[in-house]
């Protein structure tokens, strides 16, 4: 990451002089000095402090993800995706609806609810609450294996 770096002007111009960026933790300080040292800066307005995370993003504005500079800003890492279930992003479709209504009503009364959530979480990839969630919504009991909520018409 960038610790201190100095933008010099070009000698040509009006004032010329130098932009420097420090970076300490979460703040950026930037100070503008003059090239001449016998020439005093403007009072005011030389030093200024802003928020580091407020100075990457208009970095980021000003250069589009190809320049060369843009990966040595960011000091975070890239995030990585939660760990979950394989089929955890995967939408519902009809028929695992079908096969998820089909081993809830098939299965013992005996068997306890929460064994049997966890057995068919397993075997359709999913998490628990997104079976017992859709339990309801394909119309079982999600409390009681095999039963529905409501009579089908």
């Amino acid at each position: 990451m960038i610790r201190e770096t100095v933008l010099d002007t070009v000698p040509d111009t009006d004032t010329p002089g130098a932009l420097r960026l420090s970076v300490d933790g979460d703040t950026a300080r930037l100070t503008w000095s003059t090239a001449n040292p016998d020439d005093p800066s403007p009072p005011g307005g030389t030093t200024f402090d802003v928020p580091a995370r407020s100075l990457l993003l208009a970095l980021r504005a000003a250069w589009d993800d190809r320049h060369a500079g843009t990966s040595d800003l960011d000091p975070a890492p890239p995030r990585k995706p939660r760990p979950g279930p394989m089929n955890g992003r995967v939408p519902w479709t009809a028929e695992l609806d079908t096969t998820l209504k089909d081993a809830w009503l098939n299965s013992a009364d005996t068997t306890p609810a929460f064994d049997l959530i966890g057995t068919i979480a397993k075997d359709m990839g999913r998490s628990r609450n997104s079976i017992r969630a859709r339990l309801a919504r394909v119309g079982c009991d999600p409390d009681v294996p095999g039963r529905v909520l409501r009579e089908e018409e």
